[in-house]
């Protein structure tokens, strides 16, 4: 039980689409589902100690729905101080401006002019040299990719 709670928290972390990096603290993170896991395992002992308990409002059952309860946010909040972010535009002291040239790789071709629009948003003239191809299939199944080479100026 801990361990899809741990499970279901960083899955779900490394699914977020951020403008930025993520970097883990390992003790952290092995404290976060070190917790998970004994917290969830107790509720789930007095669980099944107290399975045969007949009356409905006993405090030993309510108790070890409580401890499970307490399992998931002390492990997601154990869990997001294991996490820092790096902004992706300023890591290094980088800018949009610093690069030099993108690779695109679009699921498909016909998203092209609304990739160009976003784009033109991020990156002014003179636009970094780019190469734009049709890949057929993205990591998580994404639209878009875009690679990156930026140069250190300062």
């Amino acid at each position: 039980m801990g361990s899809g709670i741990a499970a279901m928290h960083y899955i779900g972390m490394e699914a977020m689409r951020l403008p930025a990096m993520c970097h883990y603290s390992p003790g952290l993170v092995a404290l976060s589902v070190a917790l998970a896991v004994v917290i969830s395992l107790a509720a789930l002992r007095l669980t099944f100690e107290f399975r045969d308990e007949t009356r409905m409002t006993d405090w030993r059952r309510l108790a070890s729905a409580v401890i499970m309860g307490v399992a998931i946010p002390v492990m997601h909040y154990t869990g997001m101080a294991a996490v820092s972010y790096v902004p992706m535009a300023t890591a290094g002291g980088l800018t949009h401006a610093d690069v030099v040239r993108t690779t695109v790789f679009l699921a498909d071709m016909d998203d092209f002019a609304a990739m160009n629009e976003v784009y033109r948003a991020y990156f002014s003239e003179p636009y970094p040299a780019r190469s734009t191809v049709q890949a057929a299939r993205l990591p998580r199944d994404a639209r878009i990719e875009i690679d990156a080479i930026a140069v250190y100026n300062h």
